[in-house]
């Protein structure tokens, strides 16, 4: 039953994460489309719903500010000072006990919130608006603080909430009669329905605002529900039908009057159009060429009401445009003028991209001095907002990652070209090979910053040290680096870094990985051999003759990308596996804890483990002789079963020296890390409770010196998933972390590991000796010799 069990749950690992892999695209692409078009409804759209409604400005008593100001204000752009005045207006209407005033001023608040990004405080602001909702107020006022609600809640991925007040106030809408404010909520619905992926109902409902729009010549609203139908169907590879649409909205468009939000839906178009600037039929090569005329003109409507913001996104766009028709020269003045205009206004978030613009553009005109400049310009100016943006950003998807390309690995690219040249003196090549790698660490960085949602992340050890302090005269870093076009390892000896550059791509090797990976699952079968030679000779034989003259026995190792789903030690020479020569360690980044020695003799182990069926899951039946071995070794705790509780871990790790934390069970890592956990006898110890638990306080001085994780199991080809577990020991603050990317015969992970512990008693072996040689032991055990068995244990950080 045990092993039909992991059979079922492999394949269905594989066939969600195959599934995954077909959507991908569709995902990332609508995603950011759905960014692009996204028109928070403004509050002069809803004074427009609820111009019938019998609140009015008039009819509440005078506060101190200029309400037709602050009105003007919001309808040029300038949200900050209009949040000023309404916040004003609060204050009063709150001193005068007037709810419906507090209302209505926090619903504008939450409004100019929304249209700066900011969804979290509009949220704070419009459930506040919500509870002083009474049963009698207005069915308008009522609809108007549960549709923009609905829609803060949808912007900051809380898709449940979102849903619950769209068809809540759905329903109102369509029994009172208030078509107006129904056009609105069935947009937003079918912004939900299009990031819930269910695009036939996502179609249905723009459909519907469409056509309730077109009725009332609400043609602003037309648009609106236009340009996402138009997105929908770009993200489906329907470019022809898009085109349609887009010729549709551009017709719509130049009825509405000129506005600061006609100026928006006219960018924001634009924006979605460049998706199909490869279409080479008349009618949209004719469409594309409009559009750059109606960017044009809201460009000089910009200039002419002074928003420095509007100016800088109308020359962005019309230089995009002029960038994807390789007009270089005529986008390099556009988004010149846009960072001037994005610099008086301070808006960084646009700065950064601008500034990247100018980077590609000066490399697509062959000059990679100037391009590098731009380049590492950008990323200074990103780096402080990147977490942020990461925050405003739907399903928290990264923000370095736009529909453009990849920033850091783009500078990466160039840096490690020049570097490449013969001409380049050996000082300076160094020294750019660095700040190559260097800049491939900011990514790496902020992906562990994305997936753990957390800033601080990389942040909350103690005595970090580069790697390159730790490397001895007998260990080689191998960095490598996934390029569209090669691959380029930067290789760290004691002495220095040297680079080797690979003809096979990203594209190429990523593609072995993931049958590699598939078939190492496969425990009767010889068909990982072939990919894990084809790796070999891809990652190793350039660098071999060097390890070989320089007396190389351990290799680090900091995979990026695929690389993380598989276990290096598995690449084979034709006659050997990678481990049978080398001791092995990986790690997320290049930086360490303080990269000392395990001290044996005052080691304190805190096992912990399940043996037992619970909660769905099969027992694991050497988990008890595996955690009663390890105890006989080692002074220690043992918490088995019924006593593996979270309390008793959150006690023990919080009270308690331990220098090892050892967890016998089955622990999953998605890419979510909210998914991702331990099993524990009563629930679920997630890695965030477990950084919690584990986190340096009055009674921990020192950071664990080893994580063990005996069970863990990622899906095949889910390289966040695998993400999550190269982070764990980072989240829980351990130097160093042993753990399986696939769960696999719990006697062979018993064997392992209890091998492993063995070879610890011994002063003069690392961990990753230790590793090594438990794996050969296991190795050389006919029934576990495929590396199936074997392979999927990696020690992660602090090799020594």
């Amino acid at each position: 039953m045990k092993k039909q069990f992991r059979k079922m749950h492999q394949r269905e690992n594989i066939a969600n994460v195959d599934k995954r892999r077909r959507c991908s695209c569709l995902t990332i692409l609508l995603l950011t489309l759905l960014m692009l078009s996204y028109f928070p409804v403004t509050f002069a759209d809803y004074s427009n719903a609820v111009r019938n409604t019998k609140i009015s400005e008039s009819s509440l008593p005078a506060v101190t500010f200029d309400v037709a100001g602050a009105e003007l204000l919001f309808e040029n752009g300038h949200y900050q000072q209009a949040i000023a005045h309404w916040r004003a207006s609060y204050k009063a209407y709150q001193t005068s006990q007037n709810r419906q005033g507090q209302i209505m001023s926090l619903q504008k608040i939450a409004t100019a919130q929304r249209m700066m990004g900011l969804h979290d405080r509009a949220i704070r602001a419009l459930e506040v608006a919500s509870k002083l909702l009474v049963r009698n107020d207005d069915v308008n006022l009522s609809l108007t603080v549960q549709s923009n609600l609905a829609g803060a809640y949808l912007y900051s991925g809380r898709f449940d909430d979102a849903k619950r007040l769209l068809d809540t106030a759905r329903d109102l809408a369509i029994k009172n009669d208030k078509t107006r404010l129904l056009a609105l909520i069935y947009n937003d619905l079918g912004n939900y329905y299009a990031l819930s992926k269910s695009l036939k109902n996502a179609t249905r409902v723009y459909d519907k605002s469409i056509e309730i729009s077109l009725q009332l010549k609400d043609h602003l609203q037309a648009v609106r529900a236009l340009s996402n139908v138009m997105l929908l169907q770009i993200s489906q590879h329907k470019e022809n039908q898009a085109s349609t649409s887009l010729v549709r909205a551009q017709q719509t468009i130049v009825q509405v009057v000129p506005s600061y939000r006609k100026s928006q839906a006219v960018i924001t178009l634009a924006e979605a159009s460049l998706k199909l600037i490869s279409l080479n039929t008349i009618e949209t090569q004719n469409a594309l060429r409009y559009m750059v005329q109606l960017l044009s003109q809201e460009r000089d409507y910009a200039e002419k009401i002074n928003n420095n913001m509007l100016s800088a996104r109308a020359n962005k766009v019309m230089a995009d445009f002029y960038e994807a028709t390789k007009k270089y020269e005529d986008a390099l003045i556009l988004v010149q003028k846009a960072m001037f205009h994005a610099q008086i206004e301070g808006a960084t978030e646009l700065l950064y991209q601008l500034e990247w613009q100018v980077g590609r553009i000066h490399q697509n005109m062959h000059r990679p001095d100037q391009a590098i400049v731009f380049y590492q310009q950008a990323i200074n100016t990103l780096q402080p907002i990147r977490s942020q943006l990461s925050k405003n950003t739907l399903m928290n998807d990264s923000s370095l990652h736009q529909p453009q390309g990849n920033i850091y690995l783009e500078l990466a690219d160039m840096l490690l070209s020049k570097a490449s040249r013969a001409s380049i003196k050996s000082d300076v090549r160094a020294s750019l090979l660095l700040d190559a790698r260097r800049t491939v660490e900011q990514e790496k960085t902020a992906e562990l910053q994305d997936y753990f949602k957390d800033s601080c992340v990389v942040d909350t050890q103690s005595q970090v040290k580069s790697i390159d302090e730790a490397i001895d005269e007998g260990t080689a870093i191998i960095y490598p680096i996934l390029l569209p076009d090669r691959t380029e390892l930067l290789i760290s000896y004691a002495f220095g870094i040297k680079q080797y550059i690979v003809d096979q791509n990203e594209e190429e090797i990523t593609s072995q990985v993931r049958q590699l990976r598939i078939e190492l699952e496969k425990r009767r079968s010889k068909g990982y051999l072939p990919y894990a030679n084809n790796l070999y000779n891809a990652l190793i034989s350039p660098i071999e003759s060097d390890l070989t003259q320089y007396n190389i026995t351990t290799l680090v190792i900091i995979p990026g990308q695929a690389l993380r789903t598989i276990p290096l030690s598995v690449l084979h020479d034709g006659e050997r596996f990678l481990i049978n020569k080398y001791a092995l360690a990986t790690t997320p980044g290049l930086t360490l804890t303080d990269p000392r020695p395990l001290k044996r003799q005052k080691m304190k182990v805190l096992l912990s483990g399940l043996s037992e069926p619970v909660q769905g899951y099969p027992p694991l039946d050497y988990v008890r002789g595996e955690l009663e071995q390890i105890k006989d070794l080692y002074i220690s705790k043992l918490l088995l079963n019924k006593n593996f509780l979270l309390n008793s871990i959150s006690s023990e790790l919080r009270n308690a020296e331990y220098n090892v934390a050892h967890f016998a069970s089955h622990a999953e890592f998605t890419g979510d890390v909210k998914d991702s956990y331990i099993l524990t006898f009563d629930g679920r110890l997630t890695v965030n409770k477990l950084g919690q638990y584990a986190a340096l306080n009055q009674y921990r001085k020192t950071p664990i010196e080893l994580l063990t994780l005996s069970a863990c199991n990622t899906a095949a080809g889910d390289d966040r998933a695998a993400l999550g577990l190269a982070g764990v020991a980072i989240k829980s603050g351990a130097r160093s972390a042993l753990a399986s990317l696939w769960a696999i015969n719990d006697k062979a992970s018993s064997l392992l590991i209890t091998e492993f512990y063995r070879q610890l008693l011994d002063d003069n072996v690392t961990k990753a000796v230790a590793l090594q040689r438990a794996q050969i032991k296991l190795m050389g055990n006919i029934r576990y010799r495929h590396p199936g068995y074997w392979s999927p244990f990696l020690l992660i950080g602090n090799w020594l």
